[in-house]
């Protein structure tokens, strides 16, 4: 289950603006993300033995029948490898295989966020250097998305080291039991998008992911956003800026402050008269 409080940090720019303004948030394709590695799944039709696939075909099919009660009865699966090596047959399956998971995968939604506001690498990286702002989004809210599919979801990543990450499309199309099931496969996919490097573990990252709706505004109700976190340097013009926008919400306001004994932050929470909102807690 998702924390009650997701963040986004940001830059405070034009983008993030107009999205407090309309009560919006962008929902990203794969393509659009800042890794190329991430999400984008680009499997390689590389064949692999035929003891392989038909265990991972067996293990499909255990796990369906523990987890989702469901039974699966593949027929002449048998027929799938000739000799040791994939058959016509299975060569133009994965084939197809791929076509309809990379039309998938493509068009998914893709809305990133941390369960943490006091991450310091987080603010270097993605809130302009502790001078943006972190939105807390209640997680629940988000997934109030009319119009889009059941399957929208909001997953934690899972980090695995880079050699467990699979590009293999035969093995992909056994372990999704062959594409028989396509909202099975579906959440596959987004299981798939779930998966990162263990490079970015820093990030304690939980993914919205909205199926079909990929490089797409969000209109949002504003009560969606629980609160503002400011930097370290974030200067005073934009908190009031924030503020002056946000003024009829009931939203809590964090000043981040260096914590009195280790090098981590404190998001020290801001009164209506805080001396913070005419401050700037530290200079660049």
């Amino acid at each position: 289950m998702a924390p009650e409080v997701l963040y986004k940090y940001r830059n405070f720019e034009k983008y993030t603006l107009l999205g407090l303004i309309h009560g919006t948030y962008w929902l990203a394709t794969p393509g659009q993300l800042n890794d190329p590695f991430d999400a984008q799944l680009k499997p390689v039709a590389e064949p692999i033995p035929e003891k392989v696939f038909y265990n991972e075909i067996d293990s499909f099919i255990s796990r369906q029948k523990k987890f989702n009660k469901k039974i699966f009865n593949f027929t002449n699966v048998e027929l799938l490898y000739q000799e040791g090596v994939p058959s016509g047959t299975l060569i133009d399956n994965v084939r197809a295989f791929t076509h309809s998971v990379e039309s998938i995968a493509t068009n998914i939604g893709v809305f990133s966020l941390s369960e943490t506001s006091t991450s310091t690498t987080m603010w270097s990286h993605y809130g302009d250097e502790h001078k943006g702002i972190c939105i807390g989004y209640k997680s629940d809210y988000l997934l109030s998305i009319p119009n889009s599919s059941e399957q929208r979801c909001i997953n934690p990543i899972y980090y695995l080291p880079e050699q467990e990450l699979s590009r293999n499309a035969y093995l992909l199309y056994a372990r999704s039991g062959m594409g028989a099931d396509i909202p099975l496969l579906v959440d596959y996919i987004l299981f798939l998008l779930s998966q990162k490097s263990t490079d970015w573990n820093y990030e304690k990252e939980w993914r919205l992911l909205v199926p079909y709706l990929g490089g797409q505004a969000v209109e949002h109700g504003l009560e969606t956003i629980q609160s503002i976190t400011f930097g370290l340097r974030t200067p005073i013009d934009v908190k009031s800026t924030v503020r002056k926008i946000l003024k009829n919400n009931k939203i809590e306001y964090f000043q981040s402050v260096r914590h009195d004994f280790h090098l981590s932050l404190v998001s020290e929470r801001m009164s209506e008269n805080s001396e913070h909102w005419s401050t700037q807690y530290e200079k660049c």
